[in-house]
């Protein structure tokens, strides 16, 4: 995997990209700190993107992602823990991505505790169902711009949507681009 990524990476910077974004939504927390570390080498920034979910045995939040209605979701290590980990070796902005709206808040609470840099979010709104992601009206736009709001509140300074946010919710959060 190492030599690989490097390889990614020198393409990449050696194309010109000017911005690396280490989306590691599904992965494990070793592989997500391979990633950093490669990523270390880089000459341009580097934002780290994880994704969260709530453990149905603890009720914690847990590294881990679970994008479908018909499977438990995927738990690899304590969220904090995790952060705690990253952030001594990442300085660029962390991200909680991939994950559902519903845990974006705690783990947002969570990252600012436990990091001093920039802390973002783009959460999913809906569920996978093969062969398409599905949204459906799980949430209206007043209510997403309401939960984006108490993450900026939260600390979040980066945010957006992932999968199953449409064009309505992000044209609702587009009001908060002047604050």
């Amino acid at each position: 995997m190492i030599p690989g990524f490097n390889e990614q990476l020198k393409i990449l910077t050696d194309e010109g990209v000017d911005l690396i974004i280490l989306e590691a939504m599904s992965s494990q927390a070793d592989i997500v700190q391979t990633m950093i570390e490669c990523s270390m080498k880089s000459n341009i920034p580097v934002w780290l993107s994880i994704s969260c979910v709530i453990d149905d045995k603890t009720k914690k939040i847990m590294l881990g992602y679970n994008d479908t209605l018909d499977s438990p979701p995927e738990v690899y290590e304590n969220f904090e823990k995790s952060l705690n980990k990253f952030s001594k070796l990442h300085k660029g902005p962390i991200l909680i991505a991939h994950s559902d709206v519903s845990v974006t808040g705690k783990a947002i609470e969570i990252a600012k505790k436990n990091f001093d840099g920039i802390i973002g979010a783009y959460p999913n709104v809906g569920f996978y169902e093969k062969p398409h992601w599905r949204s459906g009206d799980t949430i209206r736009p007043d209510d997403y711009l309401d939960q984006v709001k108490s993450w900026v509140k939260s600390g979040a300074q980066i945010v957006g949507g992932c999968c199953g946010v449409g064009t309505n919710l992000i044209e609702s959060i587009s009001v908060l681009k002047d604050n």
